[in-house]
């Protein structure tokens, strides 16, 4: 099972335990969403430091972060290896480091949508997610 946690904005960390789909979407809809979005919104008044809370799902060398940089708002960033598409010659000196993806400003039915995506492992739609 991967490695897969809850970042709470106070900088704490909470491992979790998500084995598939169905229980990366208990995960995430069981998350205190609300609670941190009020802790955020204290923190912003009194001008302290918080970090961005929200749940990592690992899946092999795959990551999706779900997470809330202001109250009410949800970003993702999404973590997939790149393969070379064609075997060439000089294919050795590519890369297969991950590829980053951001999306930001979503609303909750994109979010659980990129979850479906993401346990589908259908990358061609979560790379040209909009």
């Amino acid at each position: 099972m991967d490695q897969s946690f809850i970042q709470h904005m106070d900088f704490s960390t909470e491992d979790i335990t998500v084995a598939d789909y169905a229980s990366a979407q208990v995960a995430v809809e069981k998350f205190s969403w609300a609670e941190e979005s009020k802790k955020i919104e204290q923190a912003l008044r009194q001008n302290d430091d918080f970090c961005p809370p929200g749940i990592s799902l690992s899946r092999g060398d795959n990551q999706l972060h779900i997470f809330m940089s202001e109250p009410n708002k949800y970003s993702v960033l999404l973590t997939i290896p790149t393969k070379p598409a064609k075997k060439t010659f000089f294919s050795f000196l590519s890369s297969h480091a991950p590829q980053p993806i951001s999306y930001e400003n979503l609303a909750w039915p994109q979010i659980k949508k990129l979850l479906e995506l993401f346990y589908q492992d259908n990358f061609e739609q979560l790379k040209n997610f909009a």
